[in-house]
């Protein structure tokens, strides 16, 4: 059984743990995880509801340090926002403790021949990965999330529920792709960029651009 740190513990945490807990049921060999704890900051401001009843406490950052002295410990980086995520596992407090990031696929996402995962990456139910495709370091495939082949998903980008992203397309590093917008082929978006939910990318999106609409336009800043 391997250990597992939810370092967050938001609700885009208690997603990573419905995952854990569902490949756990779904093994024919009993419990594949351990989750030794949801880790934050400050995790008063934390809701337990969200872990407590299933058996996972809410804790310190400043306590993980023991959990990983004690057994080997995987971590996921269980934040939401992707420059957030990128933040939390560059940190000191997580490199210098050299968890092992965990890689999880819920045992229902359709995956293609010659996919690749990075380390830490998160792909959530119903999704579908076509064959070819790259997915980043420490990304986030969301539930229903479409990804064509031959397409590359940057380190800690996010695609969520119900997006589409095109064949032969270029994801940059923590992108923000909202539920339900679609990138057509062959379409590059920059690092940084946010597309709105729901939108559709007809060309390429700048790096820490915003577009939003049908077909996208960025939106400029205030």
């Amino acid at each position: 059984m391997l250990h597992v740190a939810l370092i967050g513990a938001s609700g885009h945490a208690s997603d990573v743990l419905s995952l854990i807990e569902s490949l756990n049921t779904a093994s024919t060999t009993g419990a594949i995880y351990d989750v030794v704890g949801a880790f934050h900051s400050d995790p008063e401001s934390m809701d337990e509801r969200r872990f407590v009843p299933r058996g996972v406490q809410v804790r310190s950052l400043d306590t993980l340090a023991r959990f990983a002295d004690s057994a080997p410990l995987y971590y996921v980086a269980c934040v939401g926002y992707p420059a957030a995520r990128r933040d939390v596992v560059r940190s000191a407090a997580v490199s210098a403790m050299r968890l092992s990031p965990l890689t999880l696929v819920h045992h229902s996402a359709a995956m293609g021949t010659g996919v690749t995962l990075g380390n830490g990456a998160v792909v959530l139910a119903q999704s579908s990965i076509s064959p070819l495709a790259v997915i980043g370091d420490h990304a986030y495939v969301s539930h229903g999330a479409l990804i064509g082949h031959d397409t590359i998903i940057g380190a800690y980008s996010s695609l969520m529920p119900g997006c589409s992203v095109s064949g032969d397309c270029v994801i940059g590093e923590a992108v923000m792709i909202g539920s339900n917008a679609t990138v057509l082929e062959k379409v590059t978006i920059g690092d940084g960029a946010t597309v709105g939910a729901g939108s559709v990318v007809t060309r390429d999106v700048a790096a820490g651009a915003t577009v939003v609409g049908a077909p996208a336009r960025v939106v400029e800043p205030r």
